[in-house]
């Protein structure tokens, strides 16, 4: 019928057997103590609320006040009944498992309250937002239970029952949710708008859920079942925690149907907010991260392939398609996520690589529109400075091999320079690059006596031999220029040659040796080293 009344004996016969079964339950542990058949009840009651509230929905969608009116009464029955059995059996339920039990009723019975009058407006998108908000609620109420899962065993101690923990109550509430993500793909049935279909398809069971409606409910649990991991000091359980996120990415893959309500709610979705991918990808990020930051085992791993996975998808993309195009703030956060944590560490190697990242994603980034020379000198030069601190940062092998590294980029930056002197760069002034060269060799010569490094000061000294043969390189070209003479490459090799034989007497007399003096003393390696 129209009206829905069609539905009360249905309603009727499933209140009874609720009750029937709530008063067999206290009658067989108060009279005979058999507690085996009264947990069989106690977990098959919340499969009969699941069924009371969905005979409910028919007179709700018949007529909103009185199916209104019924869905109350049918939210309070069950309470009620919850608090009779557990009072009844003399369960001793923790107040921080008590609220999150009704609260998980309250959405179970209550939300059809919130879907019907977008419904009864006409209003198909709010109808179809109204269904998938139900998933990110009930994720919200389940992190209710974390003040439970701190306090582990000592949250049902004394609870009056032979069930260990953690076997009750959370196979109680296993149950229950259950119950309540069943309830949640019958409401995208019940109460779905059906935006393109006709009566034969819509009564084949199409609608617009999907599977990354889930997402929300599973990482709430990944939270809840991390905290009880942390709590116990079980890494198994932590792992399994960290095992979840990647659930979440797979149920956030696009795998309904290309046309139909499915299609049509995704690319709404996609269109108002982002897509599921990005936004799984996001919230399973934030959850490795707050792993990290308490030291779960392989959290790190886990947090940067899912930045990693991050740089791979858009806004606009239900999966990762841009393999090949990057996103420089995921590379950003990716190396920034290894520098901090090789820092921390003292792992010369992450940091490294988080350096090499974060560049990577400079010269892909803000760098990507300059001209060429930009998008290859500056990164380098980066490269350069970072690896230099890090070297004097860290003192390990690795380290020590950086700063060598470190030492080549500044020879290598010298010659690069020397290069560009040759044909001018653009937005470059004239005094930028000897400017430049000159910064180089003070960093060369200013680090060798500090670190004690004969490389570094040799290095200094390399570099300005090239420079003073690029200076007279320059000479004798302008000399040609001016005097307009061959004589002034002759009188220039002349000159060198002079200065040649003015070494090697000065090296017989001994200078080298008193000059030695002025030679940065090698560093002996410690055994920290």
């Amino acid at each position: 019928s129209t009206d829905g009344q069609h539905a009360l004996p249905l309603i009727g016969l499933i209140a009874g057997y609720v009750l029937m079964m709530t008063i067999t339950a206290i009658v067989i542990v108060r009279a005979g103590g058999v507690w085996e058949d009264a947990r069989s009840i106690l977990l098959l009651i919340p499969v009969l609320f699941v069924e009371l509230s969905l005979a409910l929905d028919d007179p709700l969608l018949a007529n909103y006040l009185p199916g209104a009116g019924l869905v109350v009464a049918g939210f309070l029955f069950a309470a009620l009944v919850t608090e009779g059995l557990l009072r009844g059996l003399r369960i001793r339920l923790s107040v921080f498992f008590r609220i999150p039990l009704h609260t998980l009723l309250g959405v179970l019975f209550l939300y059809p309250l919130v879907i019907a009058p977008a419904l009864a407006r006409g209003d198909v998108a709010d109808a179809s937002w109204r269904i998938f908000l139900f998933y990110p609620l009930v994720g919200m109420l389940l992190l209710g239970l974390l003040p439970a899962v701190r306090l582990g065993k000592e949250a049902v101690a004394q609870h009056g029952t032979p069930w260990k923990w953690p076997w009750f109550p959370w196979t109680l509430f296993g149950v229950l949710l259950g119950g309540v993500c069943l309830r949640g793909y019958v409401l995208s049935l019940s109460f779905d708008p059906v935006l393109s279909l006709n009566t034969d398809a819509a009564m084949r069971l199409s609608s617009a859920w999907g599977s990354y409606f889930l997402v929300p409910i599973v990482l709430a649990l990944a939270v809840l079942i991390l905290e009880a991991g942390i709590i116990a000091k079980k890494k198994s359980v932590q792992t399994v925690a960290l095992a979840l996120p990647a659930v979440c990415t797979v149920l956030a893959l696009p795998w309904g149907p290309a046309h139909g309500p499915y299609a049509e709610f995704l690319t709404q979705f996609t269109r108002q907010l982002a897509s599921p991918f990005l936004l799984t990808l996001i919230g399973s990020a934030g959850f490795y991260g707050m792993a990290w930051y308490r030291k779960v085992q392989w959290s790190e791993p886990a947090l940067i392939a899912t930045l990693l996975l991050l740089t791979t998808t858009s806004p606009n993309r239900l999966g990762p398609v841009h393999l090949l195009e990057p996103d420089p703030l995921g590379l950003f956060s990716v190396g920034c996520v290894l520098l901090v944590s090789g820092i921390g560490k003292r792992d010369s190697y992450r940091a490294f690589l988080g350096v090499l990242l974060a560049v990577a994603a400079i010269a892909v980034g803000p760098l990507s529109i300059g001209p060429a020379w930009v998008r290859g000198f500056v990164p380098l030069q980066l490269i350069v400075v970072a690896v230099f601190l890090l070297g004097r940062l860290f003192h390990d092998s690795f380290a020590r091999w950086l700063c060598s590294l470190a030492a080549a980029g500044i020879f290598a930056g010298v010659l690069s320079s020397l290069v560009t002197l040759l044909s001018p760069l653009p937005l470059v002034p004239t005094f930028a690059v000897p400017g430049y060269i000159f910064l180089l060799i003070a960093l060369a010569f200013a680090a060798a006596y500090p670190m004690r490094s004969l490389l570094y000061f040799w290095i200094g000294v390399a570099s300005m031999v090239v420079s003073l043969a690029e200076i007279l390189r320059r000479s004798v070209v302008l000399g040609r220029d001016v005097i307009r003479g061959d004589g002034v490459g002759s009188f220039i090799l002349a000159l060198v040659f002079f200065l040649i034989a003015a070494g090697i007497s000065a090296a017989k007399a001994g200078l080298c040796r008193r000059l030695s003096i002025l030679l940065p003393t090698e560093r002996e390696p410690t055994n920290g080293d």
